[in-house]
């Protein structure tokens, strides 16, 4: 892969060989003045190359959305695959920026009326197990 980085600064991303866009980080305090340039990262990965990525359903999913990333896959959470460092913080389902299920979850009007697998998503992600999200342009 290849390697990206604003100079003097812990930021940037990497492409693999097959386009996958990974490792995007903006690893600064807060006190660097560099925030919220996520946007300008995935444009920059996007003229270099990238045309796909993988995520946790959370914080990133409308940025990706936003930079034209189409959901094309996803996997449930499962427990003996999460990261050894995993905070399991609380996913809003029902924020279509933080959540693929958001729209969805907005057609019904009764809790009774959700299907099962998708009250299953909701424990899950209130439990921050999210689902995996694949992207591609």
């Amino acid at each position: 892969m290849k390697t990206y980085k604003v100079k003097g600064y812990n930021v940037g991303f990497a492409i693999k060989s097959d386009g996958d866009i990974v490792s995007v980080h903006n690893n600064n305090n807060n006190n660097s003045g560099i925030r919220g340039i996520g946007g300008d990262l995935i444009q920059a990965a996007i003229k270099l190359g990238g045309t796909k990525l993988d995520h946790f359903d959370g914080f990133l999913t409308g940025l990706y959305q936003k930079n034209g990333f189409k959901i094309v896959g996803h996997d449930s959470w499962g427990d003996d695959y999460a990261p050894l460092d995993w905070k399991y913080e609380p996913v809003d389902i029902f924020n279509p920026q933080t959540s693929i299920y958001a729209t969805e979850l907005k057609k019904y009007t009764d809790e009774s009326q959700i299907p099962a697998e998708l009250k299953q998503k909701i424990e899950s992600y209130k439990n921050g197990k999210p689902d995996i999200i694949y992207r591609e342009l």
